[in-house]
Formats: C-alpha cells, structure tokens, sequence
C-alpha cells in the first residue's frame, strides 16, 4: 500500500522557496461553459476584488453540508447517521450535491471555484505528524503577487499585521 503522503511535498525550510516560486501556476485555466453547474454558483459571488470573491467562495463553501442534499436534511442535520452511509468521492459537483462535509472533498470543490472565478487555487494538505491520520486541507489562493490561506470548510483566513492574508508558511510559523 502506497502512502499519499509520499507524492507530497512538506512545507519546511528547505522547501519553501521552491513551493512558493513557480511551482503551482498562478494563472487560472478554465474552458468556459465547461462545468455550468458550478459556473451558476461562481457568477453571483463574483462581486467586488478578487479577495472579495475568494471569501465569497469560502463562506459558501463553508455553508454546503447545512444546504445539502437539502436545507431540510442535510448532512449537518444528520442525513448520513453513519460513515458507512457517507457516499465517498466523486466530482465536485457530486460532492456539493451530497453535501460533503469533509476537508479534503470541500478543499477540492474551493480550489475549482476559484479557478472557475479566475482565482489562482492549490490545495494544502496540514498534517498532525505525530498522531497518525491526523490533518486537515485547506487552500492556499493567489491574490496581490502571493499565496495566501485560507480554510474554506471554517471560512476563516488569517492577517498579517498590514491586514494581508498570511501564507500556509506565515501560519505555521
């Protein structure tokens, strides 16, 4: 069994110039028309800056497991009782209409809301290394000529004492 971990790349010293240089594109490629379901979502958040978008995305990102399948039933209403009933995977289309609540499916489903929207998105896998299969994912978008995070599933993101988003490397440090 392969472990996923062993095609990431770790966020230390050594490695923080090469990630935060031309590593991840910072353009976003879209085919327009291509993905209209999650086209109709992006377009009304598209109001304002960038930044103003990006949040946009991550509060209603945050909001899909109280909004789906229905508002009525959701999965933060109970509507998988357990995770033998959780339908795993799929697009991300699939995944906004089960209503995932799960980081990794809702960090996926951010990052090609924003790329739709023309935002630069990667995703940002947080590791507990000293318990295993303990983490978190999250994103990181590309706004002002850097990287900045950003937790999609809490909507929350972090300043710098200037009032810019901190970085995935500015939060662990």
């Amino acid at each position: 069994i392969r472990d996923s971990t062993d095609e990431q790349i770790r966020l230390n010293e050594e490695t923080r110039q090469f990630l935060y240089s031309d590593y991840t594109p910072t353009f976003a490629e879209y085919i327009a028309g291509s993905r209209p379901f999650l086209e109709q979502i992006v377009t009304p958040l598209m109001s304002g800056s960038r930044q103003e978008t990006a949040l946009s995305l991550a509060h209603w990102v945050s909001q899909i497991e109280h909004n789906f399948p229905t508002p009525q039933h959701s999965t933060a209403k109970g509507f998988y009782p357990t995770a033998d009933t959780y339908l795993w995977g799929g697009t991300e289309e699939e995944v906004i209409k089960k209503g995932s609540d799960w980081c990794t499916e809702l960090a996926r489903v951010y990052c090609v809301l924003c790329q739709i929207a023309g935002i630069p998105a990667r995703i940002v896998a947080c590791y507990d290394l000293a318990r295993e299969f303990h983490g978190h994912c999250v994103n990181e978008v590309f706004l002002e000529e850097e990287w900045r995070f950003i937790d999609p599933q809490a909507n929350l993101y972090f300043e710098r004492p200037s009032g810019q988003w901190a970085s995935a490397w500015q939060v662990m440090r």
